[in-house]
């Protein structure tokens, strides 16, 4: 429902993501424009061997709970550390999600506890209402201007590596040799 909410501006009453969904959106970041695609894994434990293979080598995550229910919160230890340990995420960029903030007479977890969470495993967190629309828009702007920033910061780093690694070479200068002057007689 927040992936739908944000793909397609709109709200929109779905069930459950069962297994995996997949879109894509272009959009603006920093004057440029990016294509990304996301994958929405189910939360539910009886996916998450399929679930661990889509977010291998990630760029981004978003680690999203509801805030009506204690259970999908209490989960999130585990799927995190599943994908700080995927193969090729050592960099990938994370935030947590408190969903379904519009259910506030509903709460089961405080926002308080999604704080203290974020800040114990060095994470970006916020709340957010898929059915409303409340924060979704700025969810995905923040993980995508995290994951554009690291990105250039490689690219960057990349460009210096290369560039310093063709300076220290030695320059050879290529000439051709100018034919001899032919004579007829030996003096």
């Amino acid at each position: 429902m927040l992936l739908g909410q944000w793909i397609d501006d709109k709200v929109t009453e779905t069930s459950a993501t069962i297994n995996v969904e997949f879109a894509s959106k272009s959009f603006r970041v920093e004057g440029k424009v990016v294509k990304v695609q996301l994958w929405d894994t189910a939360g539910q434990e009886q996916y998450r061997s399929v679930t661990r293979t889509y977010y291998r080598k990630a760029h981004g995550a978003l680690l999203v709970y509801d805030v009506s229910n204690n259970d999908s919160f209490s989960r999130l230890e585990g799927w995190l550390k599943d994908v700080k340990e995927a193969p090729g995420n050592e960099n990938t960029q994370i935030l947590l999600i408190g969903n379904k903030s519009d259910k506030e007479d509903q709460r089961e977890v405080s926002t308080e506890r999604g704080i203290e969470f974020s800040r114990l495993n060095n994470i970006n967190f916020m709340e957010t209402s898929a059915k409303t629309g409340d924060n979704v828009d700025r969810a995905f702007q923040i993980i995508l201007q995290d994951i554009h920033k690291l990105t250039e910061k490689f690219v960057k780093l990349e460009s210096r590596r290369t560039k310093s690694s063709v300076q220290g070479r030695a320059t050879v200068k290529l000439t051709t040799d100018s034919p001899a002057e032919e004579t007829c007689c030996p003096f």
